[in-house]
């Protein structure tokens, strides 16, 4: 129930109820564009966009270019919470949550209140205590003090600070079918349907890449997160691999790609990890056009797309080498450097190729710089 519905006349009720309901989607599924609002909240494109502009203007979301976007022209615009609208969400449910606590404590008296909580306390207990072995390494022991469970995982092999990753739920969380050892994918309640799209594809993803090394993927079960305003796409994170839901809606975004590439990280990049930044394109030039080059169908159409953005880098300026300090990623290290990859490869021959990228990968673990690639070949 609406309760401004109740106090409010005329049509103020419905304009405020349809103003949160646009709100409260960009909170929870931002990036999100106009169009998909229309979709989801299936009104006219003129009363969405009349609400999202005047939200735009009292500074409660802001406008992003699309992560993703595919075509000329310019990038759809989608949108986010910003800092201040966070607040004016957080201080709508502060108040809502208060109203009903000391309306239960009124008319059910305290006892009611204390039962509430416990009965809260214990559902989140609870989901912790299901979730929390699938989010790392295997549980090396568990002990239990005044209701409060403590969780000791085996140790995990040394990783770069930038991989480590904790996730905090609540979520829900989905089998991956066909996974080896069993992967979760984990989304927040009521963006269970977004899974569906990791489902549809990693096993065999992972299958593949795993011929590829000739060996199966490092650091499993490699779970899969779908992280609210995850702006920047996806993340390799070892165990714990991230994506921006933005990743799962577009279309234009093939999720197999993604998927292939994020658990390529596994190899290159997490466990043969950098020294230093200059090496960057052992990391993302490696596992775009290892991403990319099994890929069937509509994704390898997308793949060779992406690639394609490589050949307008051709006529820039070469820049320099990366500073002390500096980290830059851009399509010089996505399509451009794999392209390069494949040019080599092609140079060698793809067989050659590919028993030196297993050597490679075999032989250093750890940190890596282009010598000890260029060694394996």
């Amino acid at each position: 129930m609406d309760i401004r519905a109740t106090a409010s006349t005329g049509n103020r009720p419905v304009e405020s109820s349809t103003r949160e309901r646009v709100l409260r989607d960009i909170s929870t599924l931002g990036p999100i564009t106009t169009s998909t609002l229309v979709e989801r909240l299936g009104l006219t494109e003129t009363a969405v966009r009349r609400h999202v502009e005047n939200l735009h203007a009292e500074g409660l979301i802001e406008g992003r270019d699309q992560v993703g976007q595919r075509g000329r022209g310019r990038p759809a615009r989608a949108w986010v919470l910003s800092a201040q609208g966070h607040a004016h969400l957080r201080s709508d449910y502060d108040h809502l949550a208060e109203g009903a606590i000391r309306f239960l404590a009124t008319h059910a008296g305290r006892g009611a209140v204390r039962s509430f909580a416990d009965e809260r306390a214990r559902g989140l207990a609870q989901r912790c205590q299901e979730q929390m072995p699938d989010a790392n390494a295997p549980v090396a022991e568990r002990t239990e003090k005044k209701g409060l469970q403590t969780v000791t995982f085996a140790t995990t092999p040394a990783l770069p600070s930038y991989l480590v990753a904790f996730a905090v739920g609540p979520w829900v969380a989905q089998d991956l079918p066909g996974s080896t050892p069993a992967a979760q994918v984990w989304a927040m309640p009521g963006h269970e349907g977004d899974a569906k799209a990791v489902q549809g594809v990693y096993a065999a993803q992972a299958a593949r890449l795993a011929a590829t090394f000739d060996e199966p993927v490092p650091n499993a079960p490699n779970h899969v997160v779908l992280v609210p305003h995850l702006y920047a796409g996806a993340m390799e994170n070892p165990g714990l691999i991230t994506v921006g839901p933005h990743m799962v809606r577009d279309p234009a975004v093939p999720m197999a790609s993604t998927m292939a590439h994020e658990l390529a990280h596994q190899w290159l990049g997490n466990r043969s990890t950098l020294k230093w930044w200059d090496d960057l394109w052992l990391n993302e030039s490696l596992a775009s056009w290892v991403a990319g080059a099994g890929l069937e169908g509509p994704d390898a159409l997308s793949a060779a797309r992406t690639l394609g953005y490589g050949l307008d880098a051709d006529g820039a300026a070469l820049r320099g080498p990366v500073e002390p300090g500096e980290i830059e990623l851009s399509r010089w290290h996505y399509s451009r450097g794999a392209r390069l990859v494949g040019t080599f490869a092609h140079a060698v021959g793809e067989d050659a190729f590919q028993k030196g990228l297993r050597r490679y990968v075999r032989d250093h673990r750890g940190p890596v710089d282009s010598a000890a690639f260029f060694a394996s070949m």
